[in-house]
């Protein structure tokens, strides 16, 4: 599996299935995700797309809500 070298912002989540939704900002402020009912790797966030549960989908949500946040303060 991929790994990630100095991510600036990094994030888990477990659903009530116990399954496992990882997301990473990387040094190059490319967001990438993994869910291991969905994905083998992780995957670009904007090639994410799989039918989720809402719980999951608000947690993605955030995460790059977060994410666009913490780039603009850094390009300040």
């Amino acid at each position: 599996m991929r790994t990630f070298d100095n991510p600036i912002l990094e994030s888990k989540y477990v659903n009530i299935y116990g399954e496992t939704i990882h997301m990473v900002l990387d040094k190059d402020f490319e967001a990438y995700i993994f869910h291991n009912d969905c994905t083998k790797d992780f995957v670009r966030a904007k090639d994410f797309n799989f039918i989720i549960h809402e719980a999951e989908k608000i947690v993605i949500v955030d995460f790059m809500e977060s994410s666009t946040k913490l780039i603009k303060e850094l390009h300040k």
